[in-house]
């Protein structure tokens, strides 16, 4: 055999090598099997991990449990009729750190602020109030949204509210209805409702896209989500407020049969 036609049949031994050797091979899934690992008191506690997060947890729980405010009395969202305690403080600390926000970026002042009963999670317990307790309050990550809607859209609001069976949070609008949940009357900072005004009102993202059924957010003119969390909010308001000082008032009214 000459050595020309050796180099050749080698280079054809190593070719088809190659080739076999890069085929993908066909592979198909015959049997899957699942188990359940049920993580219980079976399991036991590895110490050397709980040494390892020890002074993490501890200084996560330093930092929530720190007093940041004071409640000289527990407020709940179920003291009232038609508003409730911690209600009117949610949506007064909500109004009020919106409207701060606004002000400092040279924008028009917020003059309604809107939450929802079944969104507060929790009390304020009487005494110290701490980061924990905001994160108790609001444990999702909703954030707060800026519409501007007309006096036509507000009534449709009043017209929910008027209806809720539970006290909704509301700040900066007033009403009043009879003992057939009739509007008597709507202000808005202490102005009556005008129909051909723009408003400005303050809410949850979590209501914006459909939660709690408030079809009238739907029509606002302009949305625009602040990137500013429900939850930093609270600890905001928690920081600059020494006592917490809210309770049941006149915000919404029930006039009852003489």
């Amino acid at each position: 055999m000459s050595k020309y036609l050796k180099i050749k049949l080698f280079v054809l031994f190593i070719t088809i090598c190659t080739v076999t050797g890069c085929r993908q091979q066909d592979s198909s899934v015959s049997a899957a099997v699942v188990s359940r690992i049920a993580i219980d008191s079976t399991y036991a506690e590895d110490d050397s991990l709980t040494t390892y997060i020890a002074p993490y947890r501890e200084h996560v729980n330093k930092t929530l449990d720190s007093a940041l405010s004071y409640a000289p009395a527990t407020l709940t969202k179920n003291d009232g009729d038609r508003n409730s305690s911690l209600g009117n403080l949610m949506a007064d600390l909500l109004l009020k750190m919106s409207d701060s926000l606004m002000r400092l970026q040279g924008q028009p002042p917020v003059d309604i602020a809107l939450l929802n009963h079944g969104g507060i999670r929790s009390i304020i317990s009487a005494g110290p109030v701490s980061a924990r307790t905001a994160y108790e309050l609001m444990p999702f990550e909703n954030t707060i949204v800026l519409l501007e809607m007309d006096g036509a859209a507000l009534t449709e609001m009043a017209r929910y509210l008027s209806a809720e069976d539970r006290p909704t949070p509301i700040a900066g609008m007033s009403l009043v209805v009879d003992e057939n949940n009739r509007i008597l009357s709507v202000e808005i900072g202490g102005r009556p409702l005008n129909q051909d005004e723009t408003y400005r009102l303050v809410t949850s993202n979590f209501l914006v896209t459909g939660g709690d059924g408030m079809a009238f957010l739907g029509k606002a003119r302009t949305t625009t989500d602040l990137g500013y969390k429900i939850r930093n909010a609270i600890i905001d308001y928690f920081k600059i407020t020494d006592t917490l000082r809210t309770g049941v008032d006149d915000r919404f009214i029930q006039r009852q049969k003489p």
